[in-house]
């Protein structure tokens, strides 16, 4: 333990025995000759917080311990086996020696009769210490000392909150009875009975009762506690708020109470404990609770707010959950038939009371946590559950673009870790352009730490994420189809070569505009510079941009890139970016860069063992996928894939490959002939549905060649293609073969060309496009209406049988009227079955593939032809 922190936790110690009567110092006097031996149980920060005397055969100080899970039932069963054994001296970390008068020493003796104990209480504005002691007649009797002005106060609502709570016709409701009120301490009779920590276990009439008492109905703005939240404590927070995380939430706090007084006139309000936490209560029996700790009472607060603050407490603090898990638990709790009794008897609207419920809680606490020099680690867990339920919330009640509202949040989930934000062009996150990612540098246990935080946040639907020995490459997929890509590095590598100290980068890095920490100027200038050039191309213009405007910014006189110096051969700093760089520059890099310790010796073999794992990874698992688009012609398969391809390149950062009808490993026929360019050119030129062969013989070998193609050809696409982590758009598929063989001068059995589907490989998605005969015959007049309605009920037959047949796959139709309602369906499907394996397994071979055609399931929507 620190000194300086024991001798202030015992100075506090000694005035609170000095309000209980029993006056002491640290020296023996001659006065004060009567010696007081203590045991102390510390904090993980060293300040103590439990203190019993010595020789206490009892561990009376677990009556200060909530003890409802099963970690602190272990605890608590191994404290009291030590005591039974009277070895209790061997869970304190230390002792502490005071000296009393005779009638301190009468005090302990003769009324405690050494039978208490000590809880030195949590730092903040609001501390006090709690005494507890066995009375004289054997029952035990809690004292709370204040130790800073709030308390006394505080100490004096619960007084005042006692007396008007038990003049209320509460049955199932029990209290503490006074025993003593002064202004600095409060002694209450002790209610014993059960702890629990799950809301469920709670006696529902008992908790109704409670949660129903002084209910009313009022106008919204005339409410006691949206006065006190929107207008006193929201507005005090920037006066003290030092800390990004506090600002971003009161943001987001003011955001909320804008809606709710646009949009909620009146709202139920009752008296609330409000702060009705599993150590604050007491199951007595089967229909009776006990309420404790009363200093927080008020008489006007959303209804329901009791109910809230159990559940966020007891998922965060004890059962370290997400909001998730607090959502689920409200949502088990009030679909039970006597919830819902309880909410529609009160007409109570459980998502409007939770956010003013957030708005009172959270508010309150924003303003003494900006009071607290350092928070504990659960201060943190709460702000970030906090930050996750008003991100909800908000998303919920206005039209908040989510990409926008993780960026916004993103600065709060960094801050808990080591980070530098490299290549960052903006001010503030938010601002990050639509497709643009973000360079991240951090250790690696933060990464997965961090995106553990993004999947539980209320925006984000999955996460894609591809692993490194040196870095994830993350896709976070956001509700309405957006997705924003991070790259989260614990290793600056390129292939082998390591080519710079990435804990140096997070570990100098300072706090910028945006909120979240920049590396110095000569890191973000050494990492930019060898990343382009160790990959052989042209720093990009607008990185120059910002190297210049960080630099001149920049004091510094350092040279940034000591190795870059070497190279060029000259005097140079970090205020002259080279523009022009000698052709071998690469080449030079690397061999300046296989001479330094990160790449010599033993680490050199390690990191070419790396990247080999990483290649062959990379291979073994792919990550691409194959598209398909199937339907007549004019449904506009060509625009849909050309729009696609670029959204495609740019959401999921992967090279994508068109390919027209079949995998193409053979030529079409006529090329046998005409060659294979004059015969593309031919085959472009001329009309589907155009060729007259009626030879069975003719068909039969025809089709055969082309069925070779694929079955050849899929292995092809598959180990070119897939395996490499690309993306394969075909311009139609195999299903032509079976619906519209005639469009490849084919006749032959549909049974026969739908039976050999099944030896093919499945991609897993196929989408099947389609729109109405006046529509297409606008686009093109290739077909007649009535062809096109055939053809369309034939697909569309087709696509709903073999999504009976292969449940592994999905055959969907979709309406191409509007483009962008296409597209973004399309996008939402795939990104919704991203996280799933890419690939579906057949007869001899998996591939990832999701097909797209044109018939199927029709979407309710204007008929609008362009």
């Amino acid at each position: 333990m620190k000194p300086k922190i024991a001798i202030h936790d015992i100075d506090l110690l000694q005035q609170a025995l000095l309000q209980l009567g029993v006056e002491t110092q640290t020296k023996a006097a001659q006065t004060h000759n009567h010696a007081v031996l203590l045991h102390y149980f510390c904090n993980t920060n060293g300040s103590m917080r439990w203190v019993w005397p010595a020789g206490l055969t009892t561990p009376y100080f677990l009556r200060f311990y909530h003890s409802s899970h099963w970690r602190a039932k272990i605890f608590v069963w191994a404290v009291r086996l030590l005591f039974a054994f009277d070895a209790g001296r061997l869970l304190a970390h230390g002792t502490c020696l005071l000296f009393t008068n005779p009638h301190g020493q009468h005090v302990i003796r003769k009324i405690w009769k050494n039978h208490w104990s000590v809880f030195t209480g949590t730092q903040g504005p609001n501390r006090k210490m709690l005494h507890w002691h066995k009375s004289t007649l054997g029952a035990g009797i809690f004292t709370k000392i204040a130790l800073t002005p709030t308390a006394r106060q505080n100490l004096l609502n619960e007084q005042q909150s006692l007396q008007l709570v038990q003049q209320l016709p509460l049955k199932r409701v029990k209290t503490p009875q006074i025993a003593l009120y002064q202004p600095r301490q409060l002694q209450l009779h002790e209610i014993t009975g059960l702890p629990t920590h799950r809301i469920a276990q709670l006696p529902p009439q008992a908790l109704q009762e409670w949660l129903q008492h002084s209910l009313q109905t009022l106008p919204l703005t005339q409410a006691g506690f949206w006065h006190t939240a929107r207008n006193n404590r929201l507005q005090a927070l920037p006066k003290c708020g030092r800390h990004l995380q506090l600002i971003a939430l009161q943001k987001k706090l003011l955001q909320l109470s804008n809606h709710l007084q646009h949009t909620v006139s009146t709202i139920q309000t009752s008296g609330a404990h409000a702060d009705f936490t599993p150590w604050n209560l007491r199951i007595l029996n089967r229909q009776t609770i006990g309420l404790l700790d009363f200093e927080l009472y008020q008489p006007q607060m959303p209804a329901l707010y009791d109910l809230f603050h159990f559940i966020y407490q007891s998922v965060v603090l004890i059962e370290q959950g997400s909001y998730a898990h607090i959502q689920q638990q409200i949502y088990q709790l009030l679909r039970q038939p006597h919830w819902q009794q309880f909410m529609q008897q009160h007409r109570l609207n459980a998502a409007v009371l939770e956010q003013c419920y957030l708005l009172c809680n959270v508010s309150y606490y924003l303003n003494i946590y900006a009071r607290q020099q350092t928070w504990h680690t659960q201060v943190n867990w709460l702000l970030q559950v906090w930050n996750d339920a008003l991100s909800y919330h908000l998303q919920q009640a206005t039209p908040t673009n989510a990409r926008r509202l993780l960026l916004t949040d993103l600065p709060h989930l960094l801050n808990q870790y080591p980070h530098a934000v490299l290549k960052l062009r903006v001010n503030r996150l938010e601002e990050l352009p639509e497709n643009a990612d973000l360079d991240v540098c951090l250790p690696y246990d933060a990464a997965k730490a961090l995106l553990r935080g993004l999947k539980q946040h209320p925006a984000v639907t999955h996460i894609e994420t591809r692993k490194f020995t040196f870095m994830f490459q993350a896709a976070v997929h956001l509700t309405g189809g957006a997705v924003l890509h991070l790259d989260l590095i614990w290793q600056f590598k390129r292939k082998q070569l390591q080519f710079l100290s990435a804990s140096n980068v997070w570990r100098q890095a300072k706090p910028g505009a945006a909120g979240v920490n920049l590396p110095l100027p000569e890191h973000e200038f050494a990492y930019i510079w060898l990343f382009y050039h160790l990959n052989r191309a042209e720093v990009p213009a607008h990185y120059r941009q910002m190297l210049h405007k960080r630099i001149e910014s920049s004091n510094s006189q350092q040279p940034c890139n000591r190795l870059a110096m070497q190279i060029l051969q000259k005097e140079t700093d970090y205020r002259r970016v080279p523009e022009e760089l000698p052709g071998n520059t690469a080449r030079l890099i690397t061999a300046n860069l296989l001479q330094q310790p990160p790449n010599k010796g033993y680490k050199g073999v390690l990191n070419r063992l790396a990247y080999g794992y990483d290649t062959l990874r990379q291979l073994l698992n792919g990550g691409g996928m194959v598209i398909t688009f199937s339907g007549v012609d004019g449904a506009g398969k060509s625009t849909v894939i050309q729009q696609l391809k670029t959204r495609l390149e740019k959401e999921h950062r992967k090279r994508v490959v068109v390919l027209r009808h079949r995998p193409s490993l053979l030529p079409i026929l006529s090329a046998l002939k005409h060659g294979r360019q004059k015969a593309e050119q031919l085959a472009a030129g001329n009309l589907p549905r155009q060729g007259n062969n009626h030879n069975a013989l003719s068909s039969a070998l025809r089709f055969a060649y082309y069925y070779t193609d694929y079955l050849l050809g899929q292995f092809y696409v598959f180990v070119r293609y897939t395996l490499s982590g690309h993306i394969v758009l075909y311009d139609r598929y195999y299903f032509d073969f079976i619906s519209d063989s005639r469009r490849s001068n084919i006749r032959l059995p549909q049974r026969l060309t739908a039976f050999l589907y099944r030896f093919l490989l499945k991609p897993k998605h196929n989408f099947f496009l389609y729109a109405p005969p006046e529509c297409i015959l606008q686009r093109k007049q290739e077909l007649s209406a009535q062809t096109i309605e055939q053809l369309t009920a034939t697909y569309t037959g087709l696509f709903n049988k073999l999504n009976k047949k292969y449940r592994q796959s999905h055959y969907i139709a979709l309406q191409n009227i509007n483009l962008p309602e296409t597209l973004t369906e399309i996008i939402n499907h795939i990104n919704n079955h991203a996280h799933e394996k890419s690939f579906a397994k057949s007869s001899a071979v998996a591939q990832p593939a999701v097909c797209v055609s044109s018939v199927g399931k029709q979407h309710l929507a204007p008929t609008v032809c362009g």
